[in-house]
């Protein structure tokens, strides 16, 4: 059995259907797309595509609504404009934990406009350059690998006007403004869990749909799978870091952080108080705190967190004064002294 391809968006569909089914032909280059079957019988050009398809169902969608969406890409004449837009808070296309035939279309149509691109424009549609990153190791070792660097380019300060100086001014100094660090810098909401699920290859893991008041709801991965039972997390209030820089853990594109407190094996999520509004800022009375609109790494993150614990009333603290919403105090259930992150 044999898959022979060419350079065709078509080819580009069929060999990345036969990855993900895992499916055992042997896939060569060669003039014109076509596939060999055990009997001797040959499939030629679109034909293929159908015939794979039948082959791995799975690549259409994993449910319903997963099909529909992928089938309306499938249909549609889109932009990279358009697919960046799209993919702001999603790993693939149709928003499922696989890739899906409409990933692997777009992707023919898309591969050689993102080759021609250089390092601005790949910046500028930051979303599909992350999506087309991470789909190029499907199509190894049959199709050449896109180099794929992502440099950030600060925007350019607007020039300060010189100000006239007022007559009679008494020539106060001023203050310097102070600069904003550490925890102040994070930006910690309050969410809601809309939909839970174990992740499907590691069952250590929780992937969640986290509503922020935001136009779709943020998928978050937490590694409480074995600490928390699924049903105490789903449609739950949480203390969630949304500026937090996005990051793939096990293939799912993490955006966000679900705040809990530890002691040794025992985890609590943390709990804002009942009425909480979704989205709204967590505070911290006496500390002005100015969230980075830039993502913050993990390493300036980790830093952030010192002097975050649960205090002997079980309330969420930094440095002793409890977060807090218009409702009242974050708490854990039990946990005293429990360290935060």
């Amino acid at each position: 059995m044999a898959l022979v391809f060419d350079n065709s968006p078509d080819s580009v569909v069929a060999i990345g259907i036969c990855k993900l089914g895992g499916l055992k032909y042997e896939i060569s280059s060669g003039s014109d797309l076509s596939l060999t079957l055990e009997a001797g019988d040959e499939i030629k050009g679109s034909a293929v595509i159908n015939f794979l398809v039948k082959e791995v169902p799975s690549v259409l969608g994993s449910d319903e609504k997963e099909q529909e969406e992928a089938q309306a890409w499938m249909d549609k004449k889109t932009n990279i404009g358009e697919l960046n837009k799209h993919l702001t808070l999603r790993v693939y296309i149709a928003d499922g934990l696989e890739p899906t035939i409409a990933d692997l279309r777009v992707f023919s149509q898309m591969r050689d406009q993102i080759i021609k691109q250089k390092a601005p424009q790949r910046n500028q549609f930051v979303n599909v350059t992350r999506w087309f990153n991470h789909l190029q190791s499907l199509f190894a070792p049959h199709l050449s690998a896109v180099a794929i660097k992502l440099a950030y380019t600060a925007p350019k300060k607007p020039e300060k006007k010189k100000q006239e100086k007022k007559p009679n001014s008494q020539n106060q100094r001023r203050a310097p403004a102070q600069k904003v660090t550490g925890f102040a810098r994070l930006c910690l909401q309050v969410g809601k869990i809309v939909s839970i699920e174990v992740h499907p290859t590691v069952e250590s893991l929780y992937v969640e749909k986290i509503d922020l008041g935001e136009d779709q709801p943020r998928t978050v991965v937490s590694k409480l799978a074995e600490k928390i039972p699924i049903g105490e997390m789903k449609d739950r209030l949480v203390v969630v870091a949304s500026n937090l820089l996005p990051a793939t853990l096990q293939g799912v594109e993490s955006a966000g952080l679900v705040f809990c407190a530890s002691i040794g094996d025992s985890v609590e999520v943390l709990s804002p108080p009942e009425g909480s509004k979704i989205g709204e800022q967590i505070q911290v009375q006496g500390l002005n705190i100015q969230p980075d609109k830039e993502p913050i790494t993990r390493k300036v993150f980790s830093k952030a967190l010192k002097g975050l614990k649960t205090n002997d009333d079980c309330v969420a603290c930094y440095k002793d004064v409890p977060l807090s919403t218009s409702k009242g105090n974050v708490t854990v259930a039990s946990l005293k002294g429990a360290e935060i992150k």
